[in-house]
């Protein structure tokens, strides 16, 4: 193999390459592949390594390997296939003073020879940030306030090895994300939005821009929408609970699904997703009732629920707001107080049953009137309320939805 060295000299972020006189020499050595400098280069896809493959068998290595010391900065595959089918090869050797010169080597080169897309040029030279954050730190403190050295259109051509980080001097805070955007060629936003998809992005979008079948654009539209769905997954989760006893009466008020109802918004980060809902484990005796709230529009849910609980619906109370809400097809005024039992429960003495409509303005909150009903029903039984926001006294033991907002007292 012959060998040529060339100097790779620079002041902080300023490299100016030098050429030597070039020495010819046999060298059988193997060469180091290091894994960090190989994942800088875009791999070859399984077509072009073939056709790479059969190129070099056919016509030979004409391209010298890089290589720093020992170790291969540039023609990690020509490497690979040299070995398979020991083919000769040269190599042309460079001198840096720091691994992360090379690094930045390596990302001037790959922008000089390969026609990357946006997306590819921006993931590279965000996995050298800090590196180049360091440098332009270094360059910032070795310039004058009034001079910047410019790369000219001559030294920024294919062939030239000079790198200059555009970086004023004056420049204080120093703008990573701005010099990162500045040479990869793309705008401030692309840089952040590259960010968001390396950071959130799923498998599927990650493979599909890579393979160039959407832009950075489309990618981050999907990574947003994402990010978005797993935010609302995370808040619409039912809370878990510890409570070793288990209760005969039980009261909820289930924070349900926006989209399950006619007369809210989808905006309310305290719901919890109905799939959890009825999953839900609820510490009851083997003899217990349970009273359900539900709106009209989650009446066929709620019953649901009420079975995967383990419990029989049996009747339910109307509590009548005095004033219209919304609705889609009528105005909702009203919500439903479901009661279902499980085993041998008994319903309340004939002296303390109630008529099946209430009637009181709504303020936001479920009336009082409720918890002091459900203790004259059935005295004398443990109390446990469900995604409650404050505690209506010390007989009840109360789960709480922890993300919803808690109430210091009852209205």
């Amino acid at each position: 193999m012959a060998k040529n060295n060339k100097n790779f000299k620079g002041s902080g972020a300023d490299f100016f390459l030098t050429l030597e006189p070039t020495t010819a020499f046999t060298d059988t050595s193997d060469l180091i592949v290091n894994p960090t400098f190989q994942s800088l280069i875009p791999p070859l896809t399984e077509e072009e390594y073939a056709q790479l493959e059969e190129n070099l068998q056919e016509n030979g290595i004409r391209e010298a390997i890089s290589i720093w010391g020992n170790t291969i900065i540039d023609g990690h595959n020509r490497y690979e296939i040299a070995k398979k089918h020991n083919l000769t090869y040269a190599t042309v050797a460079y001198d840096f003073d720091s691994e992360d010169d090379v690094k930045l080597w390596i990302f001037k080169n790959q922008m000089g020879r390969r026609n990357l897309p946006p997306f590819e040029r921006v993931r590279l030279a965000l996995h050298l940030k800090p590196v180049i954050a360091e440098k332009a730190k270094l360059q910032q403190t070795r310039k004058s306030a009034d001079f910047v050295p410019q790369i000219s259109a001559e030294q920024n051509s294919q062939d030239s090895d000079d790198f200059v980080l555009q970086i004023s001097a004056k420049q204080n805070p120093m703008d990573t994300r701005k010099i990162i955007a500045d040479i990869s060629g793309v705008s401030h936003d692309t840089v952040s939005k590259v960010e968001k998809i390396l950071e959130m992005g799923t498998p599927e979008t990650l493979e599909k821009i890579k393979r160039g079948d959407i832009t950075v654009n489309k990618a981050y539209q999907e990574t947003r929408t994402h990010e978005k769905d797993v935010a609302i997954s995370d808040s619409h989760t039912a809370p878990p609970h510890t409570i070793a006893d288990t209760f005969s009466v039980i009261y909820a008020d289930p924070p349900w699904e926006s989209k399950l109802l006619d007369d809210e918004n989808d905006t309310n980060p305290h719901s919890i997703k109905f799939a959890d809902l009825k999953k839900f484990d609820v510490p009851t005796l083997d003899d217990a009732v349970l009273l359900l709230w539900s709106h009209s529009s989650t009446l066929d849910k709620a019953l649901q629920i009420i079975n995967a609980w383990g419990f029989k619906y049996q009747t339910s109370i109307i509590w009548d707001k005095q004033q219209t809400g919304q609705g889609q097809y009528v105005l909702g005024q009203h919500e439903t107080l479901l009661i279902g039992t499980k085993g041998n429960f008994n319903p309340p003495a004939e002296d303390v049953r109630i008529g099946s409509v209430y009637s009181e303005n709504c303020d936001g909150t479920k009336p009082k009137w409720f918890y002091e009903q459900i203790e004259r029903m059935f005295p004398n039984e443990k109390y446990l309320e469900l995604f409650a926001s404050y505690k209506h006294n010390d007989r009840w033991t109360i789960i709480e939805n922890p993300s919803a907002k808690k109430e210091a007292n009852a209205k």
